[in-house]
This record gives C-alpha cells, sequence and structure tokens, in this order.
C-alpha cells in the first residue's frame, strides 16, 4: 500500500509561495494608507488654493473650519448684504455652495489639529498670517503649511 501525502520539498515550495504572495499583498495595503493621508493632504492644499483663489477674485469673506469628520467652507455675508438676504447674495452663496461643498475625509480616522485654532478666515488680502494644519491618521503625520501669500505647502 503506498502512502498519501506530501514530500518535504512539495511543502517548502507552497510555504515559500504563501510568504511571497502575503508580504505582497502586506506591502500594497500599507504602500495604499500612506498614499491616503498624502493624497488626502495634496487634495486640501489645492482646494485651500482654490479657496484663496476664490476669495480674491470675488471679495467675499470665507469661514474654512475643519475636524475629525470633514471640512466645510462658509461664506461669510458682508456689510452691504444687510440684514435680510438679496437675490444676489443668496445666488452666491448657491454658487459657493456648488463649489465648494462640505468634504468628509476618505480616510476612516484622522486627527486634526489648527494652528490658529478654531474656524479660518479667508479675507481678500494679498498677504497673511502663517497658518498651519496638522493632519495624523495613526501611522503618519502631516502638515500643511501656509506662507505669507496664502500658499499651502505639504510636509512630513
Amino acid at each position: 500500500m503506498a502512502q498519501r501525502g506530501f514530500s518535504l520539498i512539495e511543502t517548502l515550495v507552497v510555504l515559500l509561495i504563501v510568504g511571497i504572495v502575503s508580504s505582497a499583498g502586506l506591502s500594497v495595503l500599507v504602500l495604499d494608507r500612506d498614499q491616503g493621508i498624502q493624497r488626502e493632504a495634496r487634495q486640501l492644499a489645492l482646494r485651500l488654493a482654490e479657496l484663496q483663489s476664490y476669495v480674491r477674485e470675488s471679495g467675499r469673506s470665507v469661514a474654512w473650519n475643519a475636524d475629525q469628520q470633514g471640512y466645510r467652507f462658509s461664506l461669510i455675508p458682508d456689510a452691504t448684504d444687510g440684514a435680510s438676504p438679496t437675490p444676489g447674495w443668496l445666488r452666491d452663496q448657491a454658487r459657493f455652495a456648488q463649489l465648494f461643498p462640505q468634504r468628509s475625509w476618505t480616510l476612516d480616522s484622522v486627527r486634526v489639529r489648527l494652528e490658529p485654532a478654531g474656524p479660518w478666515v479667508f479675507v481678500n488680502e494679498w498677504l497673511s498670517a502663517p497658518r498651519q494644519l496638522e493632519l495624523d491618521d495613526g501611522h503618519e503625520v502631516l502638515h500643511l503649511r501656509s506662507d505669507p501669500t496664502g500658499r499651502f505647502d505639504v510636509q512630513s
């Protein structure tokens, strides 16, 4: 009666293949996670640059705030808008909401720290105080820093 089973070499070859496939899959997951926070930071830097351009072109002031769920943009009425909203203000507000919708983070958990704290107000000035945003996904911490012209750069 012949014995049935795998030889030692066959078993080692199978374990080697399983090890290679497992390590390749793990490295892809790690790369995706790292690219996720980097991608999130780059997209936010672009959105803030777009916001700064909008503010300079329109002359409107905008508040921006972020928390663990995401970030939001709010058009700030100026003195000429008066107590009751005018059709022009409502039209500007509707257009603004389409250009700058509320955004949720694409990652499962992101910790956010703003300097200065609280909502940032973007006004129609060419020079502004430096701002810094820290994004932390629990594995990597990235900083978005602005220069006096309002340009944001992503730094590790």
